[in-house]
């Protein structure tokens, strides 16, 4: 080792031991200690982390929903600009990048001015590239929405956008995943869209594919124009003529945010699987292109996240728009799950029963995040590798995985709609009306249970948990066939 290796080698400790030693430390070192100091902080490279922030609650106030609207106008999506075929590829492309930079500092300055909270919108010129090219190719977008929250995945200025670039195209609205949402529900949103004088359609891709329709189908010889302000929900045909009539021409764009379902039903829609669909938001990259059997050529925009204001960060992660998988903080993601799932609920489809208030407590409180999530994670078997104590992280992420798919439903109702509570009514009774079953209580004494059956003996319990982990199955009665095996029975 050479004596310039050696220096190198000794430089970090003389480094810790000038920090640590205090007065005790020789200063001769100290002058260098400040250049090595100095040295590492300009070589050092920044790291930009892509994972999911922390979603504590900030201490600022941020802007009321009144202040929201006032400034509604200010959240617009980039513009192309105008450009011609004389113009050069380079001054083009210099001429978006301008353009796309001011948008954001514009974004920048309203979000920092007024304590908003905006969805992370798509920050990539490439991706709104894509967008600008289906627009200016199709007569006709369609717009997909989310059923059980349409306004936060509506995008007004797309509308404006449109009919600058052409005076002659117009905007179609799908409202996907409709499904979820019980007859009265879709006519409290159809007539909400009609006040707005929006042209939409109520469709399922999950039961147009499964062919699962629960209510019996409209018929095809109807006018497509009357199917346009009723709730009824489109099967694969109707909404293919719907199209066919309404588009006005051969070419239809689909616009929408990750994860609505836009792939879904463009598959659902050609019969077969034409584009990849997956559970990770922001699959599509680039657009594609489908030809129906009707006709009708259907362009795939990639998945775009529109700027819009939001309540906070909790609600993206519950709508899909932030990746479950890259939380760092669950806690304020499943408070807010309990506040808008009632505590039945969760138990019945789980199959749970969760801690009940103590006598110094209010008997109708909601139970905490811990409360919940210990309870999951005990029930199916999550243990962390540290004590063994209950896993909440990992339950936390199946919680929040089964209300983004729609397991755990909530659906948000229209702004004429106060009451959530009433609007969300259908689902709950539907779930307290199941036929009741006796559950294990989620207790240290079940998992004790689970791994050594002879406890049971002195102990009046109905059931035992030994079902698979992660798996609807693991409620096994007494005396069936898979607990005789467990119990160590031949």
């Amino acid at each position: 080792m050479t004596k310039k290796d050696k220096q190198g080698e000794n430089l970090g400790r003389t480094v810790i031991k000038a920090r640590f030693s205090g007065r005790r430390g020789s200063r001769n070192n100290s002058g260098l200690v400040l250049l090595v100091l100095l040295y590492i902080e300009r070589a050092s490279p920044v790291i930009v982390s892509t994972s999911v922030p922390v979603l504590s609650q900030a201490p600022r106030s941020f802007a009321t929903s009144d202040e929201q609207a006032e400034n509604k106008e200010w959240i617009r999506i980039p513009r192309r600009p105008k450009w011609s075929t004389s113009i050069q590829p380079k001054e083009l492309q210099h001429a978006e990048e301008e353009s796309f930079l001011e948008w954001r500092r514009g974004l920048a300055r309203i979000e920092d001015a007024a304590y908003f909270i905006l969805t992370p919108f798509e920050r990539n010129l490439e991706i709104w590239r894509q967008l600008w090219r289906v627009i200016e190719a199709c007569e006709t977008i369609v717009q997909i929405l989310d059923a059980r929250n349409p306004l936060l995945f509506y995008c007004e200025d797309l509308k404006t956008y449109i009919s600058e670039v052409g005076p002659s195209k117009k905007m179609l609205l799908l409202i996907n995943k409709a499904d979820y949402l019980s007859a009265d529900q879709r006519q409290s949103w159809a007539e909400y869209f009609k006040e707005l004088g929006l042209s939409f359609v109520f469709y399922s891709a999950t039961l147009a594919t499964e062919s699962e329709e629960e209510e019996p189908p409209v018929s095809r010889s109807e006018n497509c124009k009357d199917l346009i302000s009723s709730h009824d929900i489109l099967d694969r045909l109707q909404l293919l003529d719907w199209l066919k009539s309404e588009c006005g021409g051969e070419k239809l764009g689909m616009v929408g945010y990750p994860n609505v379902g836009k792939s879904s039903t463009i598959n659902s829609l050609a019969g077969t699987k034409k584009v990849s669909v997956a559970a990770t938001p922001g699959k599509t990259k680039h657009f594609q292109t489908v030809i129906l059997e009707n006709g009708v050529i259907l362009y795939d925009c990639p998945g775009l996240v529109f700027p819009n204001f939001a309540v906070s960060r909790a609600d993206l992660v519950l709508n899909g728009i932030l990746p479950v998988d890259q939380l760092r903080e669950w806690v304020t993601p499943v408070e807010l799950l309990i506040e808008r799932i009632p505590k039945q609920v969760i138990e019945l489809v789980y199959g749970i029963e969760l801690p009940k208030p103590s006598m110094e407590e209010d008997l109708n409180r909601r139970p905490s995040s811990h409360e919940v999530l210990g309870a999951f994670a005990i029930a199916r078997g999550f243990r962390t590798s540290f004590h063994g104590n209950p896993d909440e992280s990992r339950a936390a992420r199946v919680v929040l995985k089964d209300y983004v798919g729609g397991k755990l439903l909530f659906c948000h109702p229209p702004p004429s709609v106060q009451d959530e509570d009433a609007f969300n009514h259908p689902y709950r009774n539907a779930i307290c009306e199941r036929p009741s079953r006796k559950f294990t209580k989620a207790t240290e004494f079940s998992y004790a249970a689970k791994k050594d059956p002879s406890l049971l003996a002195d102990h009046k319990a109905s059931v035992v948990l030994s079902g698979m982990s992660g798996t609807s199955r693991f409620i096994k009665p007494l005396g069936s066939k898979q607990h005789y095996k467990r119990a160590g029975h031949k």
